[in-house]
């Protein structure tokens, strides 16, 4: 038996629970489950009770179908008042000195905005984008010679008020989040192949109360966000 995962999407009409088996080489969806939500305003939590209800519920409900009992989840995040930033971070290199592994883990170091304790907002996933040596775009800098190496890295963020109210009523169904994700990047990671990722797509993923939109072109997520409207307008 492969490695056993859990993917959790609280919508707000429905929650979705799937599970799905990795053998080390392709994913294969062994139960789906679904409820109708409460609780949720544009993807935002109001009511904790009735959301750790529904997630029960599609827990419980998994488990009597399908015999498939999960202790973690990880789960796609959608709610309005997600930002993104594109920050950049720098590394000075040695004359002479091929760019390795090393120099490119510090510029992405470097470009990493630092969270406080008492930040409104929480950093849900980080994407690489262009690299620049000596000023000029490249695509892989490893190999090449400068004196300078910039990282640009798109931060996606969203309020710590919605992550800390999804992450607990998750744990008080009886299971644990683990690695959230921006539900247009997973719509994204659902629907587009390889080429599609290289030649560039719009990837759009209506909700009832909200759009979640990611852009993609040459492999680099390009730009993100969240639209208050859906489909209930």
């Amino acid at each position: 038996m492969g490695m056993l995962l859990g993917a959790l999407d609280i919508g707000t009409q429905t929650t979705s629970l799937l599970a799905g088996e990795y053998d080390g080489e392709g994913l294969t969806v062994i139960g789906r489950t679904a409820t109708e939500t409460h609780g949720v305003r544009k993807g935002f939590i109001r009511d904790i009770d009735a959301v750790t209800a529904g997630i029960r519920k599609v827990r419980d409900d998994m488990d009597r179908r399908f015999g498939i009992d999960l202790a973690e989840v990880t789960a796609a995040i959608s709610c309005f008042g997600l930002s993104v930033a594109v920050r950049s971070g720098q590394t000075l290199l040695m004359p002479g000195h091929a760019i390795d592994q090393d120099n490119v883990d510090a510029a992405e170091e470097n470009a990493q905005s630092v969270e406080s304790e008492d930040s409104t907002n929480k950093i849900l996933q980080r994407f690489r984008q262009k690299y620049e040596v000596n000023g000029q775009p490249v695509g892989t800098p490893l190999g090449m010679t400068g004196s300078e190496l910039v990282a640009n890295i798109l931060e996606i963020s969203v309020p710590r008020t919605a992550l800390d109210a999804l992450t607990s009523a998750i744990h008080h169904a009886g299971l644990r989040l683990v690695d959230p994700a921006f539900s247009g990047f997973a719509a994204a990671e659902a629907v587009l192949d390889a080429k599609a990722r290289n030649d560039g797509a719009l990837v759009l993923d209506f909700g009832d109360g909200t759009i979640d939109y990611i852009a993609i072109c040459n492999n680099v997520v390009a730009a993100a966000g969240n639209l208050a409207v859906g489909g209930s307008h």
